[in-house]
């Protein structure tokens, strides 16, 4: 049993998380106390800022950034709309799609002070969906549409892009570049290293 330092309720040992750090061997708040205060930690402006960063270096991002996470918090505090972001989203009690949000502003470069942008979640959802159709995504391979005697006609960010733009099924083409089939609409296909 234990008192939490938090709450000063008595709890058994279970209710904290394990600490090298304390004497006990156990944390010196309960894991309630804990969990609530990350919750409102994370609501703060640099605590969520401290998140987004966590998040842009987390594996596994093949471009991490250019900057340092004290640097990062000191750049985006600098721009006004993140505040008002901020007290938007604390006006609407935490609404997910109000938080606010960092991106990049060209997906095929890492992310740096001069090539990220503050919006809300919602927006960035649905920039990530149209830079997805667009072929801007950094998941998407470019392809190359060839005639049948395998002559170049031109090039396509995606398969997405070359599927809708043909009129045929992107999975037929994925299958012509990774020699599943021979051709579909007919023309060939290949992935554009």
């Amino acid at each position: 049993m234990k008192v939490c330092s938090k709450c000063k309720e008595l709890k058994e040992l279970k209710d904290f998380n394990k600490s090298k750090a304390s004497k006990d061997g156990v944390a010196y708040a309960c894991r309630n106390c804990t969990a609530t205060w990350y919750k409102e930690y994370n609501r703060t402006k640099v605590g969520l800022l401290k998140r987004i960063y966590r998040d842009q270096v987390r594996p596994p991002r093949r471009k991490r950034p250019k900057y340092t996470k004290r640097a990062f918090v000191e750049d985006v505090l600098a721009i006004p709309l993140f505040h008002t972001l901020h007290a938007s989203w604390i006006a609407g009690e935490y609404t997910s799609e109000l938080a606010p949000s960092l991106t990049k502003i060209d997906n095929s470069l890492p992310y740096t002070k001069d090539n990220i942008q503050v919006m809300t979640w919602k927006e960035h959802k649905a920039k990530k969906y149209r830079d997805r159709l667009e072929g801007n995504d950094n998941q998407c391979r470019s392809v190359a549409q060839l005639t049948l005697e395998c002559s170049y006609i031109r090039e396509f960010k995606s398969i997405a892009s070359a599927a809708r733009e043909i009129g045929c099924l992107s999975s037929g083409i994925h299958n012509v570049c990774t020699d599943r089939s021979n051709s579909i609409g007919g023309y060939k296909w290949a992935f554009i290293s």
